[in-house]
């Protein structure tokens, strides 16, 4: 995941060496013994802002319970990234939370797209053997338990 970003930086040794620094940092802080996925998005985003408030409020509704579902998955586990069959497992259980039916599987892979190109997320689709692909998902570089929290805050404003 290092790795990836530091590529993403225009391969980036200095950028990486500072980002696995400051990943380890951060796991030494939460009395951890790896640097994990999350450790990772902490650093990046400390390093790199990667988004604003005002991002999160322009986006749409299921792009905010996708998100949303996404961060839980993140928090959850420390992997790195999610298939997409998962993602829209968890974004199926946040619209159930919030009333509101789900969208179908093309719209949710336009939103996929879009929060892609604007680099909130990253999207790889894989083949797998000699049947079909499959997508992973990832939150690279914004930590999933401050994402959780400031969709939570806009969608519960709209709630009420």
């Amino acid at each position: 995941m290092i790795a990836e970003n530091a590529f993403s930086e225009d391969g980036n040794a200095r950028f990486g060496i500072e980002l696995l620094w400051r990943a380890g940092k951060y796991a030494n802080t939460d009395e951890q013994d790896t640097v994990t996925a999350e450790c990772v998005r902490k650093a990046v985003s400390s390093i790199v802002p990667a988004m604003r408030r005002s991002d999160l409020e322009n986006l749409n509704l299921h792009e905010k319970l996708f998100l949303l579902g996404l961060s839980r998955i993140f928090k959850q586990n420390q992997n790195s990234s999610v298939t997409l069959a998962q993602a829209e497992q968890a974004y199926a259980i946040v619209c159930e939370e919030f009333n509101t039916s789900p969208v179908s599987h093309t719209q949710l892979w336009k939103y996929l797209r879009a929060l892609s190109g604007v680099g909130i997320l990253k999207a790889e689709v894989m083949a797998t053997g000699t049947r079909g692909r499959s997508t992973n998902v990832s939150l690279p570089r914004i930590p999933a338990f401050e994402l959780e929290k400031e969709l939570y805050k806009l969608l519960a404003n709209k709630r009420m």
